[in-house]
């Protein structure tokens, strides 16, 4: 889905902390996915990434500005 063009967020459903970016690799790892186009929410919940994504969409807003690469939207 992510190759379409399409914006994929990354989530954890732990009660708290970050998506990580570098643990493992292999298939269906983190890095692989991330490589793959999808964005990482960082430490927002589900929820929380889904309704960022559905509004910053909808008021013209980049996917990276939403979910910058570096974590440091919250």
């Amino acid at each position: 889905l992510a190759g379409t063009g399409r914006p994929v967020v990354l989530a954890s459903r732990c009660t708290s902390g970050q998506v990580l970016s570098h643990t493992y690799r292999g298939l269906g790892s983190e890095t692989q996915l991330l490589a793959d186009g999808l964005v990482s929410a960082g430490s927002l919940s589900p929820l929380k990434a889904r309704l960022r994504l559905i509004f910053g969409l909808s008021a013209d807003v980049p996917v990276r500005d939403l979910f910058p690469p570096d974590g440091t939207a919250q």
